[in-house]
Parts: C-alpha cells; sequence; structure tokens
C-alpha cells in the first residue's frame, strides 16, 4: 500500500483513480498517460476505447517541427480580427464632427436670437446641422459596437 501511495505522488497531479488503469499505461511514444476515451459519443456507435492523452500534440510536434511561421501567421490573423485602430481613429473623427456641428448649431441659434433672419432658411441651416450631428452620432454608435466586438474577440481569443 505504501508503494502505491509513494507510485501515485511520484505522479502527481495527472492520477486520476476513476479507473483500474488510470495513471498505469504510458505511451511508448510521447511518454503521456492513456486515458479512457469516447467514440462516436454522440450515435449508437458509442464505445470506450483506451488512447494516449497526448495523442495529438505528439502528433502535431512530429509534423511540424517549425513552428514559428505558423505562430506568426496565426498572431497576425488574430490582430486582423481584433485591431481597432482604424475604427478608434473614425470615431476621434466623429466626436470631431460631431462637436463642429454642435458648435455651428450654436452659433446659428445665437445668430437668430440676435439678428433678423428669415425663418425658413434658419429653419433649414438648424435642421441640416441636427441631421448632420444625428448621422455622425448614429456612425459613432454603430462603430463603437463594432470595437466592442472586436475588443470582445480579443479577449476570447487571448483567453483561450
Amino acid at each position: 500500500m505504501q508503494d502505491e501511495l509513494a507510485r501515485r505522488r511520484a505522479i502527481g497531479r495527472s492520477y486520476s483513480d476513476k479507473s483500474v488503469l488510470g495513471a498505469k499505461i504510458k505511451c511508448g511514444d510521447s511518454g503521456c498517460w492513456y486515458g479512457e476515451k469516447d467514440w462516436h459519443s454522440t450515435d449508437s456507435y458509442k464505445r470506450r476505447v483506451w488512447q494516449c492523452n497526448g495523442k495529438y500534440s505528439a502528433a502535431f510536434n512530429t509534423l511540424i517541427a517549425n513552428k514559428e511561421p505558423y505562430i506568426t501567421a496565426c498572431k497576425a490573423a488574430m490582430l486582423t480580427f481584433t485591431d481597432t485602430t482604424v475604427i478608434e481613429a473614425e470615431m476621434h473623427e466623429l466626436l470631431r464632427e460631431m462637436e463642429d456641428v454642435a458648435d455651428l448649431t450654436k452659433k446659428c441659434i445665437d445668430e437668430n436670437s440676435t439678428t433678423a433672419l428669415d425663418q425658413d432658411a434658419y429653419a433649414k441651416r438648424y435642421n441640416s446641422y441636427v441631421g448632420r450631428y444625428e448621422n455622425a452620432k448614429v456612425q459613432y454608435g454603430e462603430l463603437a459596437a463594432l470595437r466592442k466586438e472586436k475588443q470582445i474577440r480579443a479577449s476570447t481569443l487571448t483567453d483561450s
């Protein structure tokens, strides 16, 4: 009994007592433990098999000796899907546009209150400013949602 407990301690966290053969069979290729796996787990052909727990990582490492180009390509793809630099620049421009239009609207209102203007011309100019502001506001909201989506995607990709 003491020998078995010592053996389990030596194995460390990878020991599992769920099966009689758990942590007793090691793969000769990868050195990883064998474990039970379900094949066809969702259909009528379901069966339990024993296979190396490191089978796929060992196969990948055997097939691809130089992983650096693949890692670089994955990082570039991730950056493409998660970069918000262009979106943030467009959002900054829209904020500037909204501030400019707000200033123009204020000047338009001040001018109408101090000077006798044709009210139809004033209303037309005022409404065009309001329309520009609302359009910029909608575009800003759409870009903010897109930026949030990319930030969530970046968080998801870096967490996995």
